[in-house]
């Protein structure tokens, strides 16, 4: 297929002269559909062409060429990229046939034919006399082709034009981005009440600390390195933390002076004295849970932090904190059944996440002509899915896991002799073959985990080949420092929390149908071996790395009812 480059394509389409043939054509008859173009184009010596790109765009549109307008062709090209991109056309063939489209719009304007100016329905005008986004428009259209109004635009529709983004190759982070710009701009000027108004930012009241009172910011950065130093002769035991939760303290902290100064408008907050009262956390709280609709278990658990750092610290010994506990203490309990019904909406069955790798590995064989890159990010795809359905670490672990420096957390070599460490059945038989093998190991210190274990294991089998084949490959997404991290996003650095969510609600929507995000690929995981081994949750504890087995108990024991016990008491009995 002509790989030329998209601008060559236009400069091709720009400069073709229409025959007199095609003029003749074009007086005889109106240009309308596909079809009436490609009639004119009869003698153009790129017609074969020119009819190959047709028949894909109309099979795109899921339509005949005689029913296929030529506006389509302006409207809908960006769409028919993604959906060649999404069944892995290499990218010379993307490119052609985006040249080849180009050349039919610059011939039909050639031989007279003119867009016609774009119907706005009367309800929509408002918005477009707004200022928006680019990336608002073709979602805008989206939603006019379903008939809808702004006022009559509901949750679901925008979810269907995500879907739509996403299965035609399309990223999550861009289709959403879209989508959340699009409801911010209907709910905030009042275009529409059934937009969910918690989902609108409402504008960021936070303070960052490099914007606190010197005194107030020089006193965070003490308590700061109080709770971070690995040593402190002050400080009880097991009461630093990590440089992560470090990080939400300051959120927390940010937040409350940011309600105090910006919202309250409280003067002289110079201290942690002066912030940490429990009228301007009293106030906070009410506003936080009633008016940001926050859920009562994160506040709980910031509050808590900010409670503990201070009421262990001496240097706030003075300070009467009895109140604080006390105030969380009287916050409404989340509702277990809503936050099931969340879950829910997002759960995928553990069969259908385990489709997911072998999908991606189907496609990876077109793609032998598209470059080490792409195939790069295809084994990258496959073996970030495939890790998290055999090992159910926190996002965390996974995306900052290091295979480079002095202390890598995953590597090949020696089991330790003197080593605690489990060996596998397949181990133990190669090492009576070979007593020096060396192993894929991974190892976390208790300072990179979030419940203080120190892990160390053999890597399962099932991702030794998987991950053997993305290493060959792992250098063609570099293009400048290597982070040292396993994985790499599509702009060759290390992710974050942000970045890799996007990553994997990208592959599960597009391959499994629905959005699930890292965390809840954990719960897949332990709800699939609870219902293989309904009585071990040891060793789903040690598979989670959780501290206590209790932790295991209570979060996926909820799942296990009257109606779950009586289920197995009636095949226990054989009744």
């Amino acid at each position: 297929m002509n790989s030329t480059i998209e601008a060559i394509g236009m400069e091709i389409a720009e400069g073709i002269s229409t025959t007199t043939t095609e003029s003749q054509v074009a007086q005889e008859r109106q240009l309308v559909y596909l079809s009436d173009l490609l009639t004119a184009l009869e003698d153009n010596p790129n017609l074969p062409m020119l009819r190959s790109t047709v028949a894909k765009f109309s099979e795109f549109l899921g339509d005949t060429c005689d029913k296929v307008t030529i506006e389509a062709l302006e409207t809908d090209r960006i769409d028919f990229r993604d959906y060649l991109r999404n069944r892995k056309y290499s990218k010379n063939s993307v490119r052609s046939y985006g040249n080849y489209l180009n050349i039919l719009l610059a011939r039909a304007r050639d031989l007279g034919w003119r867009p016609e100016k774009p119907v706005i329905p009367a309800e929509w005008e408002p918005v477009f006399e707004l200022k928006m986004h680019n990336s608002m428009r073709p979602l805008i259209r989206f939603l006019i082709k379903q008939g809808l109004s702004p006022s009559t635009v509901e949750e679901r529709h925008l979810s269907d034009w995500i879907d739509k983004r996403v299965h035609n190759g399309g990223a999550y982070s861009n289709a959403s981005a879209g989508a959340n710009s699009l409801r911010k701009l209907l709910v905030e000027h009042n275009f529409n009440s059934r937009l969910s108004k918690k989902r609108v930012m409402k504008g960021n009241y936070a303070v960052p600390i490099e914007e606190f009172p010197a005194a107030l910011r020089e006193e965070m950065e003490d308590l700061l390195r109080w709770k971070l130093d690995r040593f402190i002769t002050t400080r009880p035991a097991n009461a630093q933390i990590r440089p992560v939760t470090a990080k939400k303290l300051v959120h927390t902290l940010c937040r409350l002076y940011g309600f105090a100064v910006n919202i309250r408008h409280v003067p002289n907050v110079n201290s942690l004295r002066d912030l940490i009262t429990e009228s301007i956390v009293g106030k906070y709280l009410e506003w936080a849970f009633g008016t940001r609709k926050c859920k009562s278990n994160g506040l709980i658990g910031s509050f808590g932090s900010v409670y503990a750092a201070l009421a262990h610290n001496p240097n706030y010994a003075d300070m009467q904190l009895s109140w604080l506990p006390a105030v969380l203490q009287t916050l409404p309990e989340d509702s277990e059944e809503e936050a099931l019904r969340r879950k829910e909406e997002k759960y995928l069955p553990y069969d259908k996440l385990r489709s997911i790798p072998e999908q991606i590995r189907g496609e990876r064989a077109g793609l032998f002509k598209a470059g080490q890159r792409e195939i790069a990010l295809s084994l990258r795809n496959e073996l970030v899915v495939e890790w998290m359905i055999t090992l159910p670490w926190r996002q965390r672990n996974l995306r900052e896991c290091r295979i480079a420096g002095d202390n890598p957390n995953l590597a090949k070599m020696r089991v330790p002799s003197l080593s605690s460490i489990t060996k596998p059945d397949w181990l133990a038989d190669l090492e009576k073959q070979k007593p020096e093998i060396e192993v894929w190991q991974f190892r976390f210190t208790k300072d990179e985990t979030k419940t203080h274990h120190d892990v160390h294991c053999v890597l399962p089998k099932r991702l030794i080949d998987l991950l053997e084949r993305y290493l060959e490959y792992r250098k063609y997404l570099l293009s400048g420092p290597d982070p040292g991290t396993l994985f790499l996003n599509d702009k060759c650095t290390a992710y974050n929390q942000h970045t890799f969510a996007f990553l994997v609600s990208t592959l599960t929507l597009r391959y499994g149908g629905r959005r699930v995000t890292p965390h809840l690929f954990r719960d897949i995981f332990a709800y699939m071996w609870l219902e293989k081994m309904p009585e071990d949750y040891l060793t789903l504890s040690k598979l989670l790395w959780h501290r206590n087995i209790n932790t295991t108990i209570r979060i996926y024991g909820r799942r296990c009812n009257e109606s779950t016990a009586l289920c197995r008491m009636e095949r226990v009995l054989g009744l």
